[in-house]
């Protein structure tokens, strides 16, 4: 079935209450983060994009979107990520059209094509609060290396 119960137990609900003493601060470190990807990376290499938040919204620092327009690059890229210890991700594998789950309830195909590309070629680089200098770095010289050769 799609869908989940995602209720928080009281420990959970705690902890948020703790951190949300924390929030801006928090989202402001996401934020310089999610910038210095932007600007070391942004418009540097060809195929290779950081997503940027629309005109007239800022961004949260939720994931940092990264596409990689020759996937033979992105798997080299991300096997240069796991041998470092660098954690990555792609937090949207698959358009929901195509995920078993959601099948007996869809009326017809969402995103098409573009979507499939998209979910194919994406790479979310580590972002997390309080990143370090030396952290960022670190992913950033692994990600020129790849796509600077």
């Amino acid at each position: 079935d799609v869908g989940w119960n995602s209720r928080l137990d009281s420990h959970q609900a705690a902890f948020l209450n703790l951190s949300m003493d924390h929030i801006e601060a928090r989202l402001k470190s996401r934020r310089a983060s999610a910038n210095i990807y932007r600007e070391k990376l942004g418009n540097r290499f060809p195929g290779f994009t950081v997503a940027d938040a629309p005109a007239g919204y800022e961004e949260n620092g939720y994931c940092n979107v990264c596409f990689v327009d020759d996937l033979a690059v992105k798997v080299r890229l991300e096997a240069a990520l796991k041998e470092k210890q660098i954690g990555f991700g792609n937090i949207y594998p698959s358009p929901l059209s195509k995920q078993p789950g959601a099948a007996a309830y869809l009326k017809g195909q969402a995103g098409g094509d573009t979507a499939a590309w998209l979910c194919s070629h994406v790479i979310n680089l580590p972002l997390f609060p309080y990143m370090t200098d030396s952290e960022i770095a670190e992913v950033v010289d692994t990600v020129s290396a790849v796509l600077g050769a």
